[in-house]
């Protein structure tokens, strides 16, 4: 596993130069990926000589890890505060996590676009363990979320959590694609839409959850899922 913590000179710098030299390194490879990001590039960005890199972080791998969960930290504390202030039953919260999401793009894009270059580059070292980590934030989170509400009688008991989570979990990491990327808004005009329009078609994405797509589904009448 790629050691992502900074170097003791790192931590000694004053915090304003530490919060420049991060911004700076987030928008190299959140513009260009991680094989095409360049320290040379960054370093004539910052003004430093390249060698302050390696006196900061151990390489550039670990240096791309340590943004890349920093972008995980904050995103679980982002999807904490959502739910916290939303109502108790599954759909609220769903949609308070869609309202999260749509926030946090808008106020950190690049961080988002960090994901997204970790989400489509296929050489990254390490890639398999960063997947990993946001796939976990949110099948844990939706899957108990799931639980608790096919005990309240909210939900189906017949689906099992894990395949309410990768649904969820999968709408949502589709539809902030489509938010962040005009080409892979499906059509739907989410890359130029407003926030207000955002908002309205993710409620309208959670109606599909909520109803499904049947004009009309009884218990009786619901497909059962394999395996079950």
């Amino acid at each position: 596993m790629v050691t992502t913590l900074p170097k003791q000179t790192f931590r000694n710098l004053p915090a304003e130069r530490q919060r420049r030299f991060l911004a700076a390194a987030l928008a190299e490879f959140a513009a260009h990926g991680y094989r095409r990001a360049s320290l040379n590039r960054l370093v004539q960005e910052l003004g430093i000589a390249k060698g302050s890199i390696y006196r900061y972080f151990a390489n550039k791998e670990a240096l791309f890890h340590y943004l890349f969960e920093d972008f995980v930290v904050q995103t679980k504390q982002a999807v904490k505060e959502a739910v916290a202030a939303a109502g108790p039953d599954f759909f609220s919260q769903v949609r308070a996590v869609f309202a999260a999401g749509l926030r946090f793009l808008n106020e950190h894009p690049l961080y988002y676009r960090l994901y997204l270059q970790v989400l489509f580059e296929a050489e990254i070292p390490g890639r398999q363990h960063l997947l990993e980590r946001i796939r976990l934030v949110s099948n844990e989170y939706f899957a108990d979320l799931c639980r608790r509400s096919q005990e309240r009688g909210e939900l189906r008991p017949d689906v099992p959590p894990p395949v309410v989570a990768f649904a969820v979990a999968a709408l949502l990491d589709r539809f902030l694609q489509g938010c962040a990327h005009a080409h892979l808004d499906g059509g739907l005009g989410l890359g130029s839409a407003s926030l207000n329009e955002r908002s309205q078609l993710a409620d309208a994405f959670i109606a599909v959850l909520r109803h499904g797509l049947t004009a009309s589904m009884t218990p009786s009448s619901a497909p059962e899922v394999a395996g079950e």
